[in-house]
């Protein structure tokens, strides 16, 4: 199990640092990666992502009553 594990990078400034979240009826989930080398005519997802930090979790009490969009935009805002 362990020798699936994710590793995670150290932050290296002069790299790009993007930020990934999806929230659903249920929960939600948070990925920070950094590209070292931005290649701009590839797309983001097709780009060399080293992983910085992730997080999930699930929405409970009043926050499982949000709108899609304010699940979306909470996740942001605690990134």
């Amino acid at each position: 199990m362990l020798e699936h594990a994710a590793t995670l990078a150290f932050p290296d400034p002069e790299g790009t640092i993007c930020l990934f979240s999806d929230a659903s009826n249920d929960g939600w989930s948070i990925i920070v990666t950094l590209v070292k080398e931005w290649r701009k005519l590839t797309a983001a997802g097709d780009q060399q992502h080293d992983l910085l930090y992730c997080m999930s979790g699930t929405f409970h009490g009043a926050s499982q009553n949000w709108s899609i969009v304010e699940k979306e935009g909470y996740l942001i805002v605690r990134a």
